[in-house]
């Protein structure tokens, strides 16, 4: 085989033959023309507008959604919306092992680098996760009259807000998510 200097010497000829001939058909050879077209937003998971549809799939008890750690319906419910997995909230029986963090700052460690954006779907907030701190941010799930029912209280019908959910994700997308 030629030596290891030969090798480097024809690879380098290689790269510059074609970048004489990507020149010559017009293409830039600056950085500026280096665009990476697979590109896309950062995005949340999609929701359904009725929050009756999204409570039926995972809330009733003879769902095929469960939790992917424990394989049981969560008694607490909530859905990682940056990539729509169950995890059991406040419970026990997901705790990691080290008996510190309970299943969605575990996730989120996984999921989102340590920050994890739950929909707590018995009480219908957004549970918001930094690095093992958490706050609670306003439904995304308002009544007719665009009223929150915390705890899901009232119980009358609930619509995806829009724009509540894509403030969130601009949150979301720009760092702005902090304990």
């Amino acid at each position: 085989s030629p030596p290891l200097s030969d090798k480097y010497k024809s690879i380098t000829l290689n790269w510059l033959q074609q970048k004489d001939q990507r020149n010559s058909e017009g293409h830039r050879s600056d950085n500026s023309s280096r665009v990476m077209h697979s590109a896309k937003p950062l995005q949340l998971i999609d929701l359904p507008e009725d929050y009756v549809d999204l409570f039926q799939t995972y809330c009733d008890l003879n769902s095929d959604v469960r939790c992917l750690k424990c394989k049981n319906v969560p008694t607490e419910p909530g859905l990682c919306l940056l990539c729509g997995a169950l995890v059991c909230v406040r419970s026990v029986c997901c705790v990691d092992g080290t008996g510190k963090f309970g299943e969605c700052n575990t996730h989120a460690s996984t999921c989102g680098d340590g920050i994890g954006i739950f929909l707590l779907l018995k009480k219908s907030t957004i549970l918001l996760i930094r690095k093992g701190g958490g706050c609670l941010y306003p439904p995304v799930y308002l009544d007719a009259h665009g009223d929150e029912d915390d705890h899901l209280i009232r119980g009358r019908p609930l619509f995806l807000n829009k724009e509540r959910y894509n403030q969130l994700r601009l949150s979301w997308a720009n760092q702005d998510i902090n304990q």
